[in-house]
């Protein structure tokens, strides 16, 4: 089969056979593996409160992030990170992915060439049919997000916060 020795190649580094469901999920992002830029992601000790790997990347992937298959292949994510990536936007994905749960954010992430990008990221959990969660499905598209609305967001999430700790007072001395 044509696609088999495209899946070889981006995950022959993994020990061991992977869970049925991430097969799946693999075999089905082959199909359109030029058009979604995705990740599939494993736990590496067994749970998802540790680090995950790479157990798949799309050719898209690869054309968006300027990362090979096999740079990414058996490595974890943090080399997507950079010094201005929002840490709290990481903190909630995977709070998210290790609650089993969908999550999505806008994220300043970086290519390999050190290049910063703002991509929309979405993380969907791979569960089997009794609810175990066995991979993690990591969708990336460009975003059109500004330096400014970036900021925006922050500042919404500290006012958020001040806000909860500090209510305000109800007479006018403010």
């Amino acid at each position: 089969m044509p696609g088999e020795e495209s899946m070889s190649a981006r995950v022959k580094h993994l020990n061991g056979r992977l869970p049925s469901v991430v097969e799946d999920e693999i075999h089905r992002l082959m199909l359109v593996d030029y058009r979604i830029a995705a990740l599939v992601l494993v736990p590496t000790a067994g749970d998802f409160s540790g680090p995950l790997k790479v157990a798949f990347s799309t050719r898209r992937f690869s054309d968006l992030t300027g990362y090979e298959n096999a740079q990414v292949a058996d490595r974890e994510t943090d080399w997507l990170q950079g010094p201005e990536t929002d840490a709290q936007a990481l903190e909630d994905i995977r709070a998210a992915v290790v609650a089993g749960e969908e999550a999505e954010t806008h994220l300043l992430s970086y290519t390999n060439a050190g290049d910063a990008f703002w991509a929309r990221v979405q993380a969907h959990p791979l569960k089997r049919r009794d609810g175990v969660m066995d991979g993690v499905s990591v969708f990336f598209s460009p975003a059109e997000k500004t330096r400014a609305s970036y900021l925006s967001d922050v500042w919404s999430r500290i006012e958020a916060a001040w806000g909860d700790e500090h209510p305000q007072a109800d007479d006018d001395r403010f």
